[in-house]
């Protein structure tokens, strides 16, 4: 309350529904904020003061006729303290902090236990503070003709030491009040001077944790969890990347082909920088180490060779098998008994499939047997398929 013509601050208990002067001077007084048992006012021409009282701490009125209303008059204690110059006013209080302006420019914080002043901002046209808790809220009085004044509506977090502006946009209208997270406000927006509501955001309620190590994640009162692309360095999970950052709120790293090597001639090797190692079966020329197979190339991963074939294309020699073991093609002549059967290199056929006489003719009978028998058995089947097939000629 602030009154010229009676400068008097009165308090009013709501347990007796009686009122009572609070502070009485001959100088003007006013704007009074009051929290638990402390009241702060504007005392113009020398800055703040406050009162310490409770059920029985009053400040009687001085004026030797005392109002009727007043139903206790016996001063118990009082104490004043001025916590500013002249240059200060409109306060409001919370706990020991009292937030104030000054006309030289800014909001300030008194603490009533250090007895410490502390300037919040610069701006002379910051005016009205609310403080609740580590919250102050305020406005900037911005001037516009012929629109006249406008407010702009900022928040001071003293948690963070962040000034934000609550409201986008400039409000014709008065200033706001906040108790907990709530901020309450006249503003003339449809063309009628109406009361709003702006909501904080409970911080110390809210888990801002994304579980993203590429978001640096932080909570404000005004936009609530706020989390914000960094580029540190990282894992991706991937094996095949390597120097991996963060970018654009992802983990990743440059793909390292060669990481992914299997030491398969049969698989293209790729490093996926989302899926990881990649194999792909390919179909290039390859050796697989076999003597017995030819014209080997890659199939489902493996390298895989056609059956060499041992036919010396002699109508007079039994083709044998391939010998892995031996890496030989061996051969057995019909026309020569007492000789042994050649091997050929390559079953091609050339030169060294020629039947060549041992170098020892006295080879035993026995060492003959065992090298003619399987060719023998190779010449049964042979002739047995050739008798059948001139047998169904003959039929025909």
């Amino acid at each position: 309350m602030f009154n010229l013509s009676w400068p008097t601050i009165y308090g009013y208990d709501l347990d007796t529904g009686s009122e009572f002067i609070l502070h009485s001077t001959a100088r003007a007084s006013g704007r009074p904020s009051i929290y638990e048992n402390k009241v702060v006012w504007e005392y113009r021409g020398e800055g703040f003061w406050y009162v310490t009282c409770d059920d029985t701490v009053i400040i009687p009125d001085p004026t030797p006729e005392p109002l009727p209303f007043i139903s206790r008059s016996d001063l118990i204690s009082q104490s004043h303290i001025q916590l500013g110059d002249q240059n200060a006013s409109e306060p409001d209080i919370y706990g020991n902090f009292v937030v104030y302006r000054r006309e030289s420019g800014g909001i300030y914080l008194y603490n009533l236990s250090t007895g410490t002043e502390v300037q919040l901002t610069s701006d002379s046209r910051d005016i009205s503070p609310k403080i609740y808790g580590n919250w102050i809220t305020y406005v900037k009085s911005v001037y516009t003709f012929p629109m006249g004044y406008k407010y702009y509506h900022f928040l001071y977090d003293l948690s963070l030491g962040t000034e934000m502006q609550i409201i986008p946009e400039p409000v014709v209208g008065a200033p706001a009040d906040i108790y907990e997270n709530k901020i309450v406000y006249t503003a003339n927006r449809y063309g009628n001077m109406d009361i709003f509501m702006y909501v904080l955001a409970e911080c110390e309620k809210l888990n801002c944790d994304d579980g993203n190590s590429c978001t640096d994640d932080s909570c404000n009162p005004v936009d609530g969890c706020v989390n914000v692309n960094n580029t540190e360095q990282c894992d991706d999970g991937i094996t095949c990347t390597e120097n991996d950052i963060c970018s654009e709120g992802v983990c990743a790293g440059l793909a390292n082909d060669l990481i992914c090597e299997d030491g398969n001639l049969c698989t293209d090797d790729l490093c996926h920088p989302l899926d990881g190692c990649l194999y792909k079966n390919n179909s290039n020329k390859c050796d697989d180490g076999l003597f017995c197979t030819v014209k080997d190339r890659c199939s489902a991963g493996k390298c895989q060779g056609k059956p060499r074939k041992c036919d010396d294309r002699d109508d007079f020699t039994f083709d044998g098998p391939c010998i892995e073991e031996l890496d030989q093609c061996f051969h057995l002549s019909l026309l020569a008994p007492n000789r042994l059967p050649s091997a050929s290199s390559d079953g091609s056929g050339g030169p060294d499939c020629a039947l060549n006489p041992r170098a020892d003719s006295t080879a035993s009978p026995l060492s003959l047997l065992l090298y003619a028998v399987p060719f023998l058995l190779i010449f049964s089947l042979k002739l047995s398929r050739a008798l059948k097939k001139a047998k169904s000629a003959k039929m025909f």
